[in-house]
């Protein structure tokens, strides 16, 4: 109980040194070096960022910069930001820019970052015509130019040494686990054998991949952005990397355009016209695969919510457990192939 208290009394120091650390950083570094004088900015509290924590300083006309606060132990989340940045603004990808990098700023090591604030609509809120697909798969297609040998970090010390394939199918193997650990009477240890061998046999195809693109590898409905001025932005690149372009699309396909046939078509016309003809033809032999992979992880994370719903009695509006049905039918019916997208 002691242990408790004394946890629960760090936790609390630990705000309040956070907060503090806010109000210095911002007055004292942030605003001379914006140029917002301290009787102009407003400093608001926004209810997202899961992982690290935020504040939105504005000031007249408009102008405005996220800050966002990591303690030691998410360090490594602000330098991987800090380095998409540079990699980002290098290869003049439409995304907010970093205007300052304070590493270990207060007396407790906490780190902050500000970027600009871009005003708009989220993807998620959108009308959704082939004008917005279009321009994704313009902007997708920008992303996906910028290339490496080797897959992996952004960070050119720490490449993972294992191969491709095997990386792919490691993450396979993590999803089925949650699938079948979380809903052990719902799939039928044949068909979870199946879905495994079906996803294994891609694994030397994947491996024989010998050019990476440079992937955002979590697009969704929040991490898009459409400015007043009609651009597209990509947000949030905490999990920028290395990898296949595959896993993208098929969360563009899937996520962003709900596997609107009209839309999708739209998308990989605008996406395949800025490559070579033989990137469409490789994409072709894997397309299947990242569309699979797209719904078993869909599933696995539903079916992890449904059975977390259901244990510690949180009434959640959505139904997670029908989103897994959907999520896992529509893997099965790649893996049988008998879906009708190609």
């Amino acid at each position: 109980m002691v242990k408790g208290r004394v946890g629960m009394l760090e936790f609390m120091i630990d705000l309040f040194h956070i907060d503090d650390a806010f109000r210095d950083y911002i007055t004292n570094r942030l605003l001379p070096l914006v140029e917002i004088p301290v009787s102009s900015c407003r400093v608001e509290i926004p209810l997202m960022g899961r992982k690290s924590c935020i504040r939105l300083v504005r000031g007249e006309g408009g102008k405005g910069y996220i800050v966002r606060a990591f303690r030691g132990r998410d360090l490594s989340m602000a330098y991987q930001l800090y380095r998409a940045d540079d990699i980002l603004e290098k290869n003049r990808i439409p995304a907010p820019r970093l205007v300052d990098f304070a590493e270990k700023y207060s007396r407790k090591g906490v780190t902050f970052i500000a970027e600009e604030y871009l005003s708009g609509e989220i993807w998620a809120n959108l009308e959704m015509t082939d004008i917005p697909a279009r321009n994704l798969g313009t902007i997708l297609a920008k992303l996906h130019s910028v290339t490496s040998e080797l897959w992996g970090s952004i960070d050119e010390g720490k490449r993972k040494r294992e191969g491709f394939g095997r990386s792919q199918f490691r993450r396979v193997r993590h999803r089925l686990h949650r699938v079948r650990k979380f809903s052990p009477d719902t799939v039928t240890p044949a068909e979870f054998r199946a879905v495994r061998e079906w996803f294994r046999g891609f694994f030397p195809r994947l491996d024989a991949i010998s050019s990476f693109q440079l992937v955002h590898d979590k697009l969704n409905g929040g991490n898009i952005l459409l400015s007043p001025g009609q651009d597209l932005f990509f947000l949030d690149f905490a999990t920028l990397q290395y990898g296949y372009r595959g896993k993208d699309i098929a969360q563009a396909e899937i996520l962003l355009l709900n596997k609107d046939k009209e839309l999708v078509r739209a998308f990989r016309e605008d996406y395949f016209s800025r490559f070579p003809e033989p990137v469409k033809e490789e994409y072709d032999n894997f397309s299947r695969f990242y569309r699979a992979y797209q719904h078993l992880s869909r599933s696995a994370s539903n079916i992890r919510r449904d059975y977390e719903s259901r244990t510690r009695n949180h009434q959640f509006k959505t139904d997670y457990y029908n989103r897994f049905l959907n999520h896992w039918r529509a893997l099965w019916s790649i893996v049988e192939g008998t879906d009708d997208q190609k």
